[in-house]
């Protein structure tokens, strides 16, 4: 028996030796990826607007995903100081592909195959480099197309899971759905599911004649921008008027919490399994619009118990054939005890 778990043990600590000794050298050789930071894929309607600047904006975070040698396109210009910033944080300087024109509606991939002269560019350092994959922030039917043109194969979800009919990615981006799962699990959301125009309007009235401040969540928005906190059912229905209300209509309505932290815990579900990226401390602006954080996020009570749902979530995501990088966003209370969750933002 003792003989055993002597083997046993022995054994581990040669895997465990193996994987530490050769990781260095499967760096070394692991293939560079192209990223696209094509935020606006989950939506279903190709944004405008405010919405079209903050999905252009969030790209600048994404060179945070990048490792040494890889490189990212971007549709517009990333400031000389951010880049020096970044240079400070990482070590090496990012390669970075800029889209001479962007469309509107947004169309990020559709822009990058129509820019002749970025496309060129991109085949010929491609060929230069050899080994690379591309890597979407959001799968789509049309990151295949420009994968074929690029001649390289696509990291992430796989295709038959992104169609046009059903896009794996843009449900999972459904605030509704994960709420759907929270509740399933008895996890605390930040609010309801409400599939109307009019019981969206029925559950903030009954917050606010109660005296409470309700939040009002799109089903699928970018960096909070759907977000809105309403003391009066006027500016509700101002907020109201401005929304057509369609088939398939969804919000999350819910009280306004005041609390101290908010935390996303970013991770990553790969064929092996779910791994832990990091975690960031968020900053809101107007109480509900994220605009950047700091990571990796300070220990606080609260964030191993999120780090366990986020595990368990991922294994949500694994058995449905989502592969690539997520997050959650959560609050916590000052002592940990009281943990809200938001909302799950899966990429690539």
């Amino acid at each position: 028996m003792v003989i055993g778990m002597v083997k046993v043990a022995s054994m581990l600590l040669n895997v465990v030796f193996i994987w530490w000794f050769l990781r260095p050298i499967m760096k070394k050789f692991r293939r560079a990826r192209l990223f696209v930071v094509n935020f606006d894929g989950f939506f279903v309607k190709k944004p405008t607007g405010k919405v079209a600047h903050k999905c252009m904006k969030l790209a600048w975070r994404c060179l945070f995903l990048m490792e040494e040698g890889d490189a990212i396109i971007v549709a517009h210009a990333v400031p000389p100081a951010f880049i020096d910033y970044f240079e400070r944080v990482r070590g090496f300087r990012p390669i970075i592909y800029t889209i001479a024109h962007v469309p509107m509606p947004l169309d990020i991939v559709s822009a990058i195959m129509q820019d002749r002269s970025l496309m060129r560019r991109l085949l010929a350092d491609i060929k230069k480099r050899r080994w690379i994959i591309l890597q979407p922030l959001i799968s789509s039917t049309e990151v295949f197309e420009l994968a074929a043109l690029l001649r390289i194969p696509v990291s992430g979800t796989p295709r038959h899971l992104v169609g046009k009919e059903e896009n794996l990615v843009q449900v999972l981006n459904s605030k509704v759905v994960f709420a759907e799962w929270c509740d399933k699990l008895g996890y605390r959301t930040a609010g309801q599911p409400s599939y109307s125009i009019g019981l969206v309007r029925y559950a903030a009235e009954r917050l606010i004649s109660h005296g409470q401040i309700a939040v009002i969540r799109e089903n699928i928005s970018a960096g909070g921008l759907g977000n809105g906190c309403y003391s009066s059912m006027a500016d509700v229905d101002a907020m109201l008027a401005g929304i057509p209300n369609e088939p398939g209509f969804a919000a999350m309505v819910g009280q306004y919490l005041d609390l101290p932290h908010h935390v996303s815990v970013l991770f990553r579900v790969t064929w092996w399994g779910v791994e832990i990226i990091s975690s960031c401390d968020r900053r809101l602006k107007d109480r509900t619009e994220s605009v950047g954080g700091t990571t990796p996020s300070p220990d606080m009570p609260g964030l191993k118990e999120a780090r366990r749902i986020v595990r368990k979530y991922g294994r949500h995501l694994w058995k449905l054939g989502y592969r690539g990088i997520a997050d959650i966003d959560f609050a916590f209370s000052e002592d940990g005890q009281t943990i809200v969750l938001f909302e799950s933002n899966a990429r690539l």
